[in-house]
């Protein structure tokens, strides 16, 4: 059971990842003012680019990954901030996506199996960690990371904080690498998973 476990973990945050960054990626490209070359759309739908293995391990240890972006320059500060906010949006879907099927499809309402047969556990497990990790890679992207979600919307908003965020970089990763040491992202990704399900609706 605990190999079940441990790969529906590492394929819900890879899903995850992908259905976060790729939007994103896409919308890069049809909104850029000039023409993308075709070897840059192909990078875009090259799926396994979006999969991060540090946020994979972080993922399955301690529900806490990331996903790898693909590095594109906007200058454009609405854009950045449209991109930002999609970020969330995705992961934001993605939940309300996870838990609705946990609730109405199963009639969970904590985190507990109710199913039998591998097969049967192993999807019921995989939707319990996307709904566990869309919340928790929600949190992650709060810390203002210039790549992350909230450091694109802090560059589609001020440059002259963007780049304050560019000089801190190295401390805010310390800072969350600490959070997510000590389960602070893990505790509130599960507790808000469990409020949600338990939630009468």
């Amino acid at each position: 059971m605990q190999i079940v476990e441990l790969l529906m973990a590492m394929t819900a945050a890879a899903v995850l990842m992908i259905l976060h960054e790729f939007p994103k990626a896409f919308y890069f490209c049809i909104t850029s003012e000039n023409k993308m070359s075709q070897k840059w759309w192909k990078k875009v739908f090259l799926f396994h680019r979006y999969i991060d293995p540090i946020g994979i391990v972080l993922a399955t240890v301690s529900f806490a990954g990331f996903s790898r972006p693909l590095m594109f320059r906007v200058q454009n500060q609405k854009k950045n901030l449209r991109m930002g906010l999609l970020g969330f949006i995705c992961l934001f879907c993605i939940f309300i996506v996870s838990v609705g099927v946990l609730k109405y499809n199963y009639g969970i309402c904590s985190l507990s199996i109710t199913v039998k047969g591998i097969s049967a556990v192993a999807v019921e497990l995989f939707w319990i960690y996307m709904a566990i990790l869309s919340v928790s890679m929600f949190f992650v992207n709060l810390f203002p990371i210039s790549v992350f979600d909230m450091g694109l919307c802090i560059a589609g908003v001020s440059s002259k904080h963007y780049l304050g965020i560019i000089k801190s970089d190295m401390l805010i990763k310390i800072i969350l690498m600490l959070a997510i040491a000590v389960g602070v992202i893990r505790y509130f990704a599960l507790e808000t998973v469990k409020m949600i399900l338990a939630f009468p609706i």
